[in-house]
């Protein structure tokens, strides 16, 4: 799983980085196991 992982970030990068999207919409890690947040990248960093 972590080498799909890596190339959905890589290609994520790339993107924000050559300016073909403006945000892209992940996942944030809540407190607990269960929980996660939509969040809006916008940085490539």
């Amino acid at each position: 799983m972590g080498n799909i992982t890596e190339k959905i970030r890589t290609a994520a990068k790339q993107a924000l980085m050559n300016k073909e999207v403006n945000k892209i919409l992940g996942w944030k890690k809540g407190d607990l196991w269960s929980e996660s947040y939509p969040a809006f990248i916008t940085k490539p960093e």
